[in-house]
């Protein structure tokens, strides 16, 4: 599962990999948040965000919220 922000990254995301289950064009400030709640609450699924530097900024403090609960990830075996 993909969830995209408002600007470019949404349209070319869509024009690329054109799936039911994505979720493209959340508001700024919102698609890392909505991310972690999907990634909190569907544990076997992957869920990638593409946020922008914009939306990062204007919520910054969800990447200390992301930090504080980290979900688990298909990747952390590779964690050393």
């Amino acid at each position: 599962m993909v969830v995209t922000n408002v600007a470019r990254t949404g349209f070319e995301a869509k024009m690329a990999m054109p799936r039911e289950g994505n979720l493209y064009t959340m508001g700024m400030g919102l698609v890392t948040p909505v991310v972690l709640g999907l990634a909190l609450s569907l544990p076997n699924r992957g869920v990638i965000a593409l946020d922008g530097d914009g939306g990062i900024l204007l919520n910054l403090g969800a990447l200390a919220t992301v930090a504080n609960c980290a979900p688990q990830s298909r990747f952390d075996h590779l964690r050393q």
